[in-house]
């Protein structure tokens, strides 16, 4: 097996990110999960009231994948976003 060759790591420019499409903002606080919660699941936190998401995906049921500022990705009750106009 031959050699493999990788580029020299770098940290790029604060103007080299890439910012989210907001699109919902967290009317109360509520409860995030990092899988698909089941019948008895236990939240992974809570995203504050008014925090600012963009939906991912809208699925069946009442739970829906949304992205928050850090880039994580977490599913939460639909119920409780408000689409930013």
């Amino acid at each position: 097996m031959g050699r493999m060759l990788r580029p020299k790591m770098q940290v790029l420019a604060d103007s080299a990110m890439v910012e989210t499409a907001v699109t919902h903002i967290v009317s109360g606080e509520q409860p995030y999960y990092f899988k698909r919660p089941g019948k008895v699941s236990e939240s992974a936190g809570t995203l504050p009231a008014g925090s600012k998401v963009m939906l991912v995906s809208k699925g069946r049921g009442d739970m829906s994948l949304v992205e928050d500022k850090e880039g994580r990705r977490v599913y939460t009750a639909f119920a409780g976003l408000r689409p930013i106009k």
